[in-house]
């Protein structure tokens, strides 16, 4: 009977010894499965990080786009507005709206003034032409 049981023993533990190896092995394999997918874990989040670095410095560079704009347009408002006070001033140096007013009245007295002028100048000289014409006439 001692020999049925360590014959039974011997088998049992080689079972046993061989259950341990293909645990082992499992474990090994799993573990190597781990570190792998701990390293492509590890590569994404690198990868991940890297583009949130590029997303911050494009934002960056897109706000400091936006601020350029703004002073650049602010910059061009302040320009035209210069440039139209300086054109008013001129303008109103040279005249003001009353001044326009009374310019405009003054020239239509001017047109008035030229036209009777030519009337009276033509019709000054139809009398000597006809004058001329009657001093010749009766001579």
């Amino acid at each position: 009977m001692a020999t049925e049981n360590s014959n039974g023993w011997n088998e049992w533990s080689k079972h046993v010894l061989k259950e341990l190896e293909r645990l082992n092995s499992n474990y090994e394999s799993l573990s190597s499965k781990i570190d792998s997918i701990k390293s492509d874990v590890h590569e994404e989040i690198s990868g991940i990080k890297n583009d949130i670095t590029k997303v911050k410095a494009m934002q960056y560079t897109l706000d400091e786009m936006k601020e350029w704009k703004k002073t650049y347009e602010d910059e061009a408002v302040l320009k035209n507005v210069k440039e139209l006070k300086a054109w008013k001033d001129e303008l109103d140096e040279i005249s003001s709206p009353t001044q326009f007013l009374e310019m405009r009245k003054e020239l239509i007295e001017l047109k008035t003034f030229k036209t009777q002028a030519i009337t009276v100048f033509l019709v000054a000289q139809g009398l000597v032409a006809l004058a001329m014409g009657l001093i010749k006439y009766w001579k």
